[in-house]
């Protein structure tokens, strides 16, 4: 595999951990819905 597609796969890995991480947090309700939005805005231009 390219360089580059074993970097697009890692970001992948890596979005798929930060949205379990923010669901295991939005199932405990440690942070309201609209900070969730906003990291997955950001979280788009990785």
């Amino acid at each position: 595999m390219s360089e580059e597609v074993k970097r697009l796969i890692a970001k992948a890995e890596h979005a798929l951990e930060v949205a379990k991480e923010l669901m295991n947090m939005v199932t405990h309700q440690k942070m309201p819905v609209k900070s969730i939005t906003l990291c997955f805005m950001l979280h788009r231009h990785f």
